[in-house]
């Protein structure tokens, strides 16, 4: 065969297929674009859904966590009335107001009541809280351990909590004698 007989061929062969061949190859290429833009589409569909539900659930845990904050708010500020409104607050009135408050936040191991005691009060009341019935009561700092006389001039230790059991530890605690909490104390007063 010569090559002007399949140059002719080959010539016959577009001029009389070529326009189908065409066809078939744009029909393929349409067809594989549509695919590729439908699965597109469907992922970004499955994208712009996962992102939806993740705000929500975003949304959602930042609701019950302001509401979280708000209750517990609520009732510190219930509790600073509730010491404005009497004159005298026990041990007895601070357990029964505060009993229910920690009872229904698990997020809450403890309320304390924390009294100012400067340096010149401190012996006085030392021997008061022995004579209530806390016969080794020692004001104690961060590791556990009683501060010495003359440590500073004021310290704020852990009068009044409930519950009692299991924060014994934290009884007679100086939250003072931490840093960040004195700090926290000083702002406040």
């Amino acid at each position: 065969m010569e090559l002007s007989d399949a140059w002719d061929r080959v010539q016959h062969f577009v001029k009389h297929y070529g326009p189908l061949v065409l066809i078939g190859m744009l029909g393929l290429g349409v067809s594989v674009g549509i695919a590729w833009f439908i699965e597109e589409q469907g992922r970004r569909q499955k994208q712009s859904e996962a992102q939806l539900s993740f705000r929500r659930e975003v949304e959602t845990a930042g609701t019950v966590l302001q509401r979280t904050i708000d209750r517990h708010t609520d009732q510190l500020y219930a509790l600073r009335d509730f010491y404005r409104s009497v004159p005298q607050v026990s041990r007895e009135r601070f357990a029964t107001f505060v009993r229910r408050i920690v009872s229904a936040n698990p997020a809450l191991q403890a309320m304390a009541w924390e009294k100012r005691v400067s340096e010149a009060e401190r012996p006085a009341y030392r021997r008061r809280m022995r004579a209530a019935g806390f016969s080794g009561f020692r004001i104690t700092g961060v590791d556990g351990r009683p501060l010495p006389p003359d440590h500073r001039s004021t310290y704020f230790p852990v009068t009044y909590i409930e519950p009692v059991e299991g924060n014994e530890v934290a009884f007679g605690y100086d939250s003072s004698d931490r840093p960040s909490e004195r700090r926290a104390i000083r702002a406040a007063i």
